[in-house]
Formats: C-alpha cells, sequence, structure tokens
C-alpha cells in the first residue's frame, strides 16, 4: 500500500478507540498492545493526534486516551493530516516540481486517477463507517482517460461440436 506506516498506526489507533463503548479510555500501553505497535512510536502518534483535537488525553491514575468527537466526525483525512502524512495532490510522479495538468507528464492521467481515488477513500470514510464507500458516479465511468470495460465472455447458444461428438 502507499501509505506510511506512521499513517497506518494513526489509523489502527484511532479505530481501536472509536472501537470501545462511549465514555472508556484506553492507556498508550494497553493501546500498543491491541494495535501491536510499538509503545515509543505509537506515543508520538497519539501526541500528534492530542494537538490535533482528534483525541483526549486524561492523566492521572484512570487516565487514558478517547476520540475527542464522534467516529462519525473523524475523516481517514484528518488523521493523515495531524500526523503528517496527508494525500499529496501535486506530488508528480515523473519527477517534476509538481503535477501540472497543462504540461502532463507521461505518467500524468493515471497518477491523477490514483491521487483522486486516495483523495476520495480518505476524505469519505469514517471512523463511524470505515466499509463504506459511494458507488462510482456516472462522471467517473464515463472519463475519457477510461478504459473501456472489457467486453463479456461469449457463450455459445448450443454445445460446441467436440462437446456434442463426446455423448
Amino acid at each position: 500500500m502507499f501509505l506510511t506506516q506512521t499513517a497506518e498506526y494513526a489509523l489502527r489507533a484511532t479505530m481501536a478507540l472509536a472501537l470501545l463503548p462511549e465514555g472508556h479510555l484506553l492507556t498508550a500501553t494497553q493501546l500498543a498492545e491491541r494495535t501491536d505497535v510499538p509503545l515509543p512510536y505509537l506515543s508520538k502518534i497519539l501526541r500528534k493526534l492530542v494537538v490535533a483535537e482528534l483525541l483526549l488525553a486524561q492523566k492521572g491514575h484512570h487516565g487514558g486516551f478517547r476520540l475527542a468527537r464522534a467516529p462519525g466526525a473523524i475523516t481517514f483525512a484528518q488523521i493523515l493530516d495531524a500526523v503528517g502524512c496527508p494525500i499529496q495532490t501535486t506530488h508528480c510522479a515523473f519527477g517534476a516540481a509538481s503535477c501540472n495538468p497543462h504540461a502532463p507528464c507521461p505518467l500524468h492521467v493515471p497518477w491523477s486517477r490514483l491521487t483522486e481515488a486516495a483523495n476520495a477513500w480518505a476524505n469519505h470514510h469514517t471512523l463511524a463507517r470505515p466499509h463504506v464507500f459511494p458507488p462510482a458516479g456516472p462522471a467517473e465511468r464515463n472519463r475519457p482517460d477510461t478504459p473501456p470495460d472489457p467486453p463479456e465472455p461469449i457463450t455459445p447458444a448450443r454445445p460446441l461440436q467436440s462437446e456434442a461428438s463426446s455423448d
């Protein structure tokens, strides 16, 4: 996948917190165990998520971490941005300073489509509904740079000659 390890760990940690009953907390140690993320690495990620106001940290004997908002109000894009791993929309895969649709590189069309899909994924999915994705609309299906669907295989209406002779 194209996400950094930090991004993946941040998504794991926030999803683990989203699955908790409302008001429950997990310590960094508990969260590290549940997500299989090294504690020192996870601690840095949690700090970034608290600074971005996606998590709340409660100190003390009964302290821990919980989401700062309802799971449905936190998108994957917000999580990725908080840990410094946003989907880069201006990056040129061919090495130019930035993506320029008016002077496209040889990889512009497929790279742009990948970036658009990644952005749609990150902005649409929330911690409450990670499995839901809207179907492609007519605009995506009918883009001029989209190759046509492959033809359906032809199924013979009657048995082929070799099948008929083997009876």
